[in-house]
């Protein structure tokens, strides 16, 4: 036998305790991402910038071609107010490290490809 047991079947039991509801999983995710990335600046003229590195330089063109058409600002070294870099497979470390510090949006070539084909981003 259980010692206490009678006090939980009368009303001598202590009251319940009142628990805060948990936050949902993704919105505990948002908050760290929030808070563990730098927030991008707004990019002059507010036209949005993209970097493209570690492709063949016809590749790039190509992809360079596409994001001027599809209306973004191509540059040639990343910046503090880089809004995309969409990297290859020689893409340099350096380049993908000050990306990460501007808060900028990473990502590869089929994904870029996506972005302007559906406006979405990845």
């Amino acid at each position: 036998m259980l010692s206490g047991a009678e006090l939980l079947l009368n009303d001598a039991a202590p009251p319940a305790p009142r628990l805060s509801p948990k936050p949902k999983p993704s919105a505990l995710a948002a908050q760290e991402a929030a808070s563990n990335c730098p927030r991008p600046k707004s990019p002059p003229g507010g036209i949005n910038q993209i970097l493209f590195t570690g492709f063949a330089a016809a590749h790039r063109a190509d992809l360079e071609q596409k994001a001027q058409d599809f209306g973004l600002r191509v540059m040639s070294t990343p910046g503090k107010t880089l809004t995309f870099l969409c990297y290859g497979d020689n893409a340099g470390p350096t380049k993908v490290a000050k990306a990460l510090a501007a808060g900028a949006f990473i990502f590869d070539a089929e994904q870029f490809l996506n972005l302007i084909t559906t406006g979405e981003m990845p």
